[in-house]
C-alpha cells in the first residue's frame, strides 16, 4: 500500500516565513500531528539567508542590508550565507525518521530526496546530476542549494531549483575586506553556479516545474502527495516564531 504524504504548495511567502515554515511543520511532524510533508514556496521578497554557525558581522554586510532593507534570518540549517528572492523556488522535505523509507544517514538522505529535484531538472532538459554530498550540478558547476538537519524525530531537507540568480547582489550582501575580494569572489561565483535561465533558451513555467517535483516526489519516494493545507498549530508556531526575531 502507497502511504500518503502531504504536499503544501504555498506560493509566493514573507520572506522570513521560507525560513520559519519548515521549522514549524518539522514540530508538528516530531509530535505526530502532522504527516511527513513536503513543502514548495518562495520568497514574496529577497532576503539574506545566514548558516546556523555562521557569525552576522563578520559575514555579511549589516549595513548594506539594512540600506536596502533586506532582511537578515538565520536558518537553522548549516551553510554560507545567501541571496534569496522569487526566482529560486524552495523544495522542502520534513520527513518523519519512523517511516521505513527514510534513510537515516546524512548521505542516503540527500541522495533520496534530492532524486526528484535532480529529475525535474532533467525533464525540463538540463542535464543535472546528484554529487555527494549535498550538491545537485550541471558539468560541474552547481545548479541547486541543499541542506539538512533535524529537529526531534523530524529530518528537514532544503534546497531550491534556481530559475535565476542575482550575481551582484549576491557578492554585495558579503563582508569582504576589500574591493578587489569583492571582484574575486564575483568571478569565482560566476564560474561555479548556473541556472535554469543561463541552461535553457525557453526556461519553462514555474507551475510546470511544480508539477514536475510533484510526480517525481511522488515517483522517487514510493509516496502520494495529497495536497494540503496548514494547521491551525503550525500557524501559531509561525506566528510564535516571529515574536522571537
Amino acid at each position: 500500500m502507497t502511504d500518503n504524504w502531504r504536499l503544501l504548495d504555498l506560493g509566493d511567502l514573507p520572506p522570513i516565513t521560507t525560513q520559519v515554515v519548515y521549522h514549524a511543520v518539522a514540530m508538528t511532524v516530531d509530535q505526530k500531528a502532522s504527516p511527513s510533508t513536503i513543502i514548495l514556496c518562495n520568497p514574496s521578497d529577497p532576503l539574506v539567508c545566514l548558516g546556523y554557525h555562521q557569525e552576522l558581522d563578520t559575514e555579511v554586510d549589516v549595513e548594506y542590508c539594512q540600506m536596502k532593507h533586506l532582511p537578515i534570518v538565520r536558518r537553522i540549517l548549516g551553510g554560507g550565507a545567501v541571496y534569496l528572492d522569487r526566482d529560486q523556488l524552495f523544495y522542502q522535505v520534513i520527513a518523519s525518521q519512523s517511516d521505513p523509507k527514510v534513510p537515516h544517514s546524512i548521505q542516503g538522505l540527500f541522495e533520496k530526496f534530492l532524486a526528484a529535484p535532480t529529475k525535474t531538472y532533467n525533464d525540463i532538459g538540463i542535464p543535472a546530476r546528484y554529487r555527494p554530498v549535498n550538491d545537485i550540478e550541471v558539468d560541474g558547476r552547481k545548479i541547486s542549494g541543499n541542506g539538512a538537519t533535524e529537529i526531534g524525530t523530524s529530518y528537514i531537507l532544503t534546497g531550491n531549483i534556481i530559475f535565476d540568480f542575482n550575481f551582484d547582489e549576491m557578492t554585495r550582501i558579503l563582508k569582504v575586506p576589500s574591493e578587489k575580494f569583492r571582484d574575486k569572489v564575483a568571478k569565482t561565483l560566476r564560474e561555479r553556479l548556473t541556472t535554469v535561465k543561463k541552461e535553457l533558451a525557453e526556461p519553462p513555467d514555474r507551475n510546470l516545474v511544480k508539477g514536475l517535483l510533484w510526480k517525481n516526489y511522488e515517483s522517487t519516494l514510493s509516496v502520494k502527495l495529497v495536497e494540503g493545507t496548514l494547521t491551525d498549530k503550525e500557524t501559531e508556531l509561525i506566528a510564535v516564531s516571529y515574536t522571537h526575531l
